[in-house]
């Protein structure tokens, strides 16, 4: 019997390690893919355009936010209040 505990855990390990290996591989292949620098490029440039809007509209933005913190403070009472 404890050979074949042995045996089912030494064919575990092994499954897992071939499934690591494989992971590996994969991510490798796209990491180091053609297709895989367009896509970092894309990224790059999206938070780049995010970062800039949110230096345009910062004060906007922020007025909006305050806005919505105001009404939910101020309405926040009657959400919980039971109705007569």
């Amino acid at each position: 019997m404890f050979s074949s505990v042995q045996s089912a855990v030494r064919n575990a390990c092994i499954k897992s390690y071939v499934g690591v290996q494989s992971c590996a591989a994969g991510v490798k292949s796209r990491v180091l893919s053609e297709r895989g620098e367009v896509n970092v490029v894309a990224i790059v440039v999206l938070i780049g355009v995010a970062v800039v809007l949110a230096l345009i509209f910062r004060k906007e933005v922020g007025d909006l936010i305050t806005g919505l913190l105001a009404t939910i403070k101020e309405n926040a009472g009657s959400a919980i209040a039971p109705s007569k």
